[in-house]
């Protein structure tokens, strides 16, 4: 059984990014400044197709403000916003007839 994945996370220069995750081997590094440090993670298992445990990009921005270039967020999250944002976590669902993925709910 295979695993396909991805994390979302903020660096300590506040880059937003996703990165690929495959056998649990996470890149360990920003992939827009390469620093190792970062102030927010966040699992998304997407095995089968659901993102499970996606926080929407419109809820990290909502909270933590979005820059001019949209790559970035304005302020670290403080602990929190850390707790807040894991409450938003939730799944998404394939809308066969649209062909489009639509948040569908938050996890409990």
């Amino acid at each position: 059984m295979s695993y396909e994945g991805y994390r979302q996370k903020i660096c300590v220069n506040l880059h937003y990014t996703r990165h690929p995750e495959t056998y649990g081997c996470e890149p360990d590094k920003c992939m827009v400044c390469n620093t190792k440090k970062f102030v927010w993670s966040n699992e998304v298992d997407d095995t089968n197709c659901d993102q499970v445990g996606i926080v929407q990009e419109s809820n990290i921005f909502e909270l933590l403000g979005k820059s001019p270039d949209g790559q970035s967020v304005l302020r670290a999250p403080t602990e929190e916003d850390r707790a807040l944002l894991q409450s938003l976590r939730g799944y998404t669902v394939w809308r066969m007839e649209t062909d489009t993925i639509e948040f569908a709910g938050y996890l409990k």
